[in-house]
């Protein structure tokens, strides 16, 4: 997809700049031994103590429940969707006969200026057109979301839930702050919940799920956090668990089986994995956010600052939209995405990341997330061969 093969061989690049799965550091506890997460009361008291590492990670209210699964990234945003999304239809008995009574239409509405903005209203209308209504508020992949728009539409659509997302990681593109928080306050207006795709943002940028008033947010493991694509977060806010139970949906990337889990000895609905999660609370307890956002927005500024140098056009309209945890270039006129790739990977050991949809081909992206892929040296020697590359063709 996008071009984003591996190193030479199948061997790990030498330089990865990859926009996920990151470079993982080597964490001890995903090769310790433990016993079975099912009987141990350890497991709970791990899983609570990554809950409220989590917590401090997203400032979020001890109110919220962050619900840690077994999955890629993508599961948190399944998982949340189908889960405040009455998307089957219920029976109803009435005298011995069986018929179908559905339940009102549930509408989303998806604020998108970007692939994965867009893919959240795909993933709504999978779910059945005949029960659940889609409307996408669509802004240009360049620039930033008018909220003033999304209101209007907002005010017509009624909706029940309204999805963003604060980075679409496909364009390098990271909605500010102030406009998460709008959109967050418009949910609130309407009674709708807030479902926040930062699965590439949280750790490298602020994330604030109470300021923004994030109902339902996601978040992955492969990629700012840099640990293997195996383990898949969701945030619940108390509104969303009322929701949840409405919906009644227990499926396995479903929220509701989770409730409850690490407190009091509630075991997981499934055989966890305890050395993923016992990994993850060791990134969460020696992560310093804000250290972490200023090693970012570092990296960010070195690619901008040597993209410019070079010539490169950068894919968003105004630089403060380029995401501190992956840049997007535009491909030069006369360069063919492919060859320069084939030359990053074969020649130089250096693995970027291309695009998809539309982009493909047209759009390539630095990798600057997580702790190794924001390290300057690696930057340059990416960058150094980057502009060698394209000297070249």
């Amino acid at each position: 997809m996008g071009g984003d093969g591996g190193g030479a061989g199948g061997r790990p690049y030498k330089v990865p700049l990859v926009p996920g799965p990151t470079a993982s550091r080597d964490v001890k506890a995903l090769h310790d031994a433990y016993p079975s997460p099912d009987l141990s009361p350890a497991f709970s008291d791990l899983y609570a103590m990554t809950q409220r590492q989590l917590r401090r990670l997203l400032h979020a209210r001890d109110d919220i429940t962050p619900v840690v699964q077994i999955g890629e990234g993508l599961m948190s945003l399944w998982g949340a969707l189908k889960s405040v999304v009455h998307f089957k239809p219920i029976s109803v008995t009435s005298g011995g006969t069986v018929s179908a009574a559905f339940r009102r239409r549930t509408r989303v509405l998806c604020v998108a200026n970007g692939l994965y903005g867009e893919g959240f209203a795909d993933m709504a209308r999978s779910l059945g057109d005949h029960l659940v209504d889609v409307h996408v508020v669509l802004f240009p992949a360049t620039s930033a979301i008018d909220v003033s728009a999304v209101s209007s539409a907002a005010r017509e659509f009624r909706p029940d839930v309204i999805t963003a997302v604060h980075c679409d990681t496909p364009t390098g593109l990271l909605n500010p702050a102030d406009v998460m928080r709008a959109l967050g306050a418009l949910a609130a207006e309407h009674n709708a919940l807030f479902i926040v795709d930062f699965v590439s943002s949280a750790g490298g940028a602020v994330v604030d799920i109470t300021d923004w008033n994030v109902d339902l947010g996601c978040l992955g493991s492969q990629k700012v956090l840099g640990l293997p694509p195996t383990l898949a977060v969701a945030t619940v806010s108390p509104r969303a668990w009322e929701r949840i139970h409405d919906v009644g949906y227990a499926g396995y990337d479903g929220l509701l089986q989770w409730e409850g889990v690490g407190q009091d000895g509630k075991v997981a609905p499934y055989t966890h994995w305890w050395q993923g999660v016992a990994a993850l609370h060791d990134v969460l307890v020696n992560l310093n956010l804000n250290d972490m956002v200023k090693r970012h927005n570092a990296a960010r500024q070195y690619v901008l600052q040597r993209g410019a140098a070079m010539g490169l056009g950068l894919f968003v309209d105004d630089p403060s939209l380029s995401s501190p945890t992956c840049t997007a270039f535009r491909v030069p006129a006369g360069v063919s995405w492919a060859t320069m790739n084939h030359k990053l990977v074969h020649e130089h050991g250096v693995g970027l990341g291309g695009s998809y949809g539309e982009f493909e081909g047209n759009v390539f992206r630095i990798g600057h997330m997580g702790y190794l892929q924001t390290d300057l040296k690696a930057l340059q020697a990416g960058m150094d061969a980057v502009e060698r590359v394209l000297n070249e063709l």
